[in-house]
């Protein structure tokens, strides 16, 4: 036959839940990864974190959890001490090369905790972005005299260390502005350093190198108040690095200092503009590969509609960035969670407008996933043209309960839904929900957490044509308990290497229950979890065989037919009928014909 064969891959995450009868330990890398288009950062504090030097330990007990969620860098107060001691949140800096391990202030540690502490909180969540404070200092120990102006200034800095002392020639007005192309906002607090000193920039250049081999897994940085220094300063950070500019300012300015200085940028026309009418949303913020989009941070928490702007924010932007204390608020987590879970399972690639009001628009991606977000004060809808007859699922929303799903007339009107100043994602693919997982119940909650639900379940990523992948690291010997969602075919490390050396964890099993547990002993090395999709059901496999558009009961009369014309000769898998014996012609047996074709069943 001359007709052309179309496959569609089904956009499918599988949940694989692992629980650990001995805590692993990690080993520390040098460096974290760059920030990227997959990255997702989470701010790992907000403003006034608790005092008494423990929240480094805080950050640490969540790591694992927070990594199982999907988060990729973590955002770290700054971790120098400040003028003001253990009660410091860090921004009124005091000493570069005192991270919580010399005792000045009247304190040893920082309000976070010790060097040590911060090390072990940095080992645990392993992609790090430390916030640096270049702009300007506070706490000076004497004053000095300024021999510009002959004016006597609180900018000597005298360490018990003795590196990297400060006196009036290395703040203004000791040199001239060099605020570059900021002219006007060079001065913003405190004692601001002069970054044309050779001594100034080359010492925090060095600074910044120095904190890479002190800090385990140092990806980069966040800059404090960049609009207000030097932008070559910037831009020799980012050669360290990489760095997320607190740029604030309008659009242009913020491009202009991206391309100036290749580094990130928080989107803060985006910030501003969610706080508007959803059809603002349409070509807003920085639209830019290096715009790190955010709802509210330790500075600014000002939008309302939190549950609509973290949709948005997941749906459409390359790196967005979510705030400590709004994914630990209970009644916000699991709308910021769902649709993380689906950024990461889908196609979130080419974003383009449909559809628009002034409170409801609607995107499209290449996944196809629909993102609906509504800024009015009840439920708002609006109706595009998609596939006929087709079923399209609520895979990601908030606020309130998940919607019902919703059918395309025989025209492909489909008309689509999200709640009251919130957002939702629909999906067309037919197969089914992996939120229909049953948890299982931990050994050892401290391995990945307290909290056991799907949700927090280790998601194992697309490698092939339906075949899925997680590892781990196991440090020892143990036992291990885990669960699929669903059916399949499965194993434990295919072989796939060892970066120990140490022999390979080596367990097999094919078509293994869904939802029914699963305990292994495994040896020291690096574990693979592989899982290869073949099972049963009309919702696992999005096959549209004669390339109509449509996925229908005509594909299955074209696929009996291509085997037909292959002299098929078992009836029972070649004509089309009731092949899985329900009492039905149905999708489930285009699924089983399909299986046929593929080899995996017996007729």
């Amino acid at each position: 036959m001359n007709r052309r064969m179309k496959i569609k891959k089904s956009a499918l995450t599988f949940a694989f839940f692992l629980v650990i009868a001995a805590i692993t330990t990690r080993s520390v890398v040098a460096g974290g990864q760059p920030l990227g288009s997959d990255s997702v950062v989470f701010q790992a504090f907000y403003w006034n974190v608790p005092e008494g030097g423990n929240w480094y330990n805080t950050i640490t007990s969540r790591a694992d959890e927070l990594k199982l969620a999907g988060f990729t860098h973590f955002w770290f107060p700054p971790p120098t001490k400040g003028a003001s001691g253990g009660y410091s949140m860090g921004y009124d800096l005091y000493d570069h090369y005192d991270l919580g391990n010399y005792n000045q202030k009247g304190t040893v540690e920082t309000r976070f905790g010790s060097l040590a502490e911060l090390q072990a909180a940095a080992a645990a969540c392993e992609n790090v972005l430390l916030d640096l404070v270049a702009n300007h200092m506070m706490g000076a120990d004497a004053q000095c005299q300024d021999p510009t102006d002959g004016q006597w200034y609180w900018q000597s800095f005298q360490y018990v260390h003795g590196n990297f002392w400060k006196s009036c020639l290395d703040f203004h007005p000791g040199y001239p502005d060099d605020c570059d192309l900021c002219s006007g906002n060079d001065y913003i607090m405190g004692e601001d350093i002069c970054h044309n000193s050779s001594y100034m920039s080359n010492g925090l250049l060095t600074w910044a190198q120095w904190l890479k081999t002190v800090v385990p897994n140092v990806s980069g940085f966040r800059l404090d108040a960049p609009k207000h220094f030097s932008w070559n300063m910037s831009q020799a950070f980012g050669t360290v690095g990489s760095c997320i500019g607190e740029y604030w300012d309008d659009k242009s300015n913020i491009l202009n200092w991206i391309a100036y200085t290749g580094n990130y940028a928080f989107d803060f026309p985006l910030y501003y503009t969610m706080m508007g009418d959803a059809a603002a949303l349409d070509g807003a913020g920085l639209t830019s590969d290096r715009g790190v989009s955010f709802v509210a941070n330790h500075d600014t928490d000002d939008i309302y509609q939190k549950s609509r702007a973290y949709g948005f924010i997941l749906y459409i932007t390359p790196i967005p960035c979510v705030f400590w204390s709004d994914w630990f608020n209970p009644s916000l987590q699991p709308d910021i969670r769902r649709a993380l879970d689906a950024r990461r399972s889908y196609d979130f690639s080419g974003t383009r407008t449909i559809y628009k009001t002034s409170n409801f628009i609607i995107f499209r991606n290449n996944g196809p996933v629909f993102g609906c977000f509504n800024s009015a004060g009840t439920g708002g809808s609006g109706t595009i043209t998609a596939a006929p007859n087709q079923t399209y699922t609520a895979i990601a929303w908030g606020p309130g309960g998940q919607p019902a799903d919703v059918i395309s007339d025989a025209d492909g009107n489909l008309t689509l839904t999200a709640p009251a100043g919130g957002y939702c994602y629909w999906y067309g693919g037919g197969y089914a929900s992996a939120y229909d997982a049953v948890y299982v119940p931990g050994n050892n909650e401290q391995v990945f957490g307290t909290w056991w639900y799907f949700s927090q379940a280790n998601r194992m990523k697309s490698v092939a044509d339906y075949t899925w992948r997680w590892e781990t690291n196991i440090s020892q010997p143990t036992s291990v308990e885990y669960k699929f969602a669903m059916n399949g075919s499965w194993s434990i490390n295919r072989g796939l290497g060892n970066t120990t050396g140490s022999n390979l964890c080596q367990h097999n099993s094919n078509l293994t229950q869904g939802g029914t547990n699963i305990i292994a002993n495994l040896t020291k090395g690096i574990c693979i979890w592989e899982y290869y999709e073949n099972t049963e059901t009309g919702r696992l496999y999005t096959v549209d065989f004669n390339a109509d558009g449509n996925i229908n009961l005509l594909d299955h009369s074209f696929l009996a037919e291509h085997f037909n014309n292959q002299n098929c000769t078992q009836s029972n898998c070649c004509d089309g009928t009731d092949l899985n014996y329900s009492g039905s012609v149905d999708l489930n047996d285009l699924a089983r014909l399909l299986r046929y074709w593929l080899g995996s069943i017996s007729p």
